[in-house]
């Protein structure tokens, strides 16, 4: 699988083989550049079933609290010896962030004038990095003053 439209990042860092290896009974000599497919990897639908559908519940919890699934952040974050050390506080951060915007404020999609929901259509951009299209959605604060810890939002 090559690059899909909707990669975050095209651009890959390079890594040099430490010594001879095979993958798939292709031999990879001692300091060969190889560039991993993240792409391919995150968006492989043996292990994430329909990769480009928004779906939390491929990585929550089992009952026994244990994961159901792949952990993304495991590839997205490097591999080896150089993977991101900063990992592990990015992941915190998302999920600090997220968790007080969901606590503050309702996400929903927009209402027209009749009453309808109308279905976001996001577009992807194209180039070394990729951004989805601006759409509209209704956010409104769950708490009384929810806004004002927001600078910006008054």
């Amino acid at each position: 699988m090559f690059f899909r439209r909707h990669d975050t990042i095209a651009a890959r860092v390079f890594h040099c083989n430490t010594s001879d290896d095979v993958y798939q009974g292709m031999f990879i000599p001692k300091g060969s550049c190889v560039l991993a497919n993240l792409a391919a990897m995150l968006q492989d639908e043996a292990v994430y079933p329909e990769p480009d559908t928004l779906n939390p519940d491929r990585f929550a919890l089992g009952a026994d609290g244990s994961e159901c699934g792949p952990d993304p952040a495991r590839s997205a974050f490097g591999f080896g010896r150089r993977i991101c050390p900063g990992r592990f506080f990015a992941g915190d951060t998302i999920w600090l962030t997220v968790a007080n915007i969901l606590h503050l404020f309702r996400l929903e999609k927009k209402v027209d004038s009749t009453g309808n929901i109308v279905e976001p259509r996001v577009t992807w951009s194209t180039g070394l990095v990729s951004v989805p299209s601006f759409f509209d959605c209704d956010i409104t604060p769950r708490l009384a003053g929810a806004e004002s810890l927001i600078p910006g939002l008054e």
